[in-house]
């Protein structure tokens, strides 16, 4: 059964620098989010997982300086994620946001978990531990980092509904996003 997760704009980055920059190799990666970018990669290939980048992370898309990030975030997220509105009124989404900014001072973030409540998501993916500490415990929903939720589905072979690059894709070079056959 699929998980529906809502990305934020953190997660989305994760995801575009893993599958979407050639020749990214998380063992050369000192960044510290290298067990991030492979969670997402992995929940995007073989998690049977739908993400969905929420309204206020398209948005935050926007404001990215015109480039190479922006255009692969929103290639991403036009042509491989769900990026749909909720269809519930801003009045409400507005009022819970106002609910939630008692606890958190990031309008942003309370806006995301917001838009993802609404849309009854099972959970926001962020690394965001400010937004987690302060926000899950008012949450509906639950607020994971990538590698949690990726753990958490203790999938340990390539599953048939996964969604793996073709041969003459250049990720098809690596072996770090790669399961074993079931």
């Amino acid at each position: 059964m699929a998980i529906y997760a809502a990305v934020d704009s953190n997660a989305l980055t994760y995801l575009v620098n893993a599958i979407g920059v050639e020749g990214y190799d998380p063992a050369q990666d000192n960044s510290g989010l290298a067990d991030e970018r492979v969670a997402m990669a992995r929940l995007f290939m073989y998690g049977d997982c739908k993400l969905w980048v929420p309204p206020v992370v398209r948005t935050e898309t926007a404001d990215i300086p015109a480039g190479e990030l922006r255009d692969a975030q929103n290639r991403m997220t036009w042509y491989q994620l769900l990026d749909h509105d909720s269809g519930v009124s801003e009045t409400v989404i507005d009022r819970r946001v106002n609910e939630l900014l008692r606890h958190h001072n990031g309008v942003n973030d309370c806006r995301l978990l917001a838009e993802a409540e609404t849309m009854e998501v099972a959970c926001v993916l962020t690394r965001d531990d400010r937004l987690q500490r302060r926000l899950q415990a008012h949450a509906k929903i639950k607020i994971l980092r990538p590698a949690e939720l990726w753990n958490s589905l203790d999938i340990q072979c390539a599953p048939p509904h996964s969604m793996v690059p073709a041969p003459e894709n250049p990720l098809s070079a690596y072996n770090w996003w790669r399961l074993p056959a079931c």
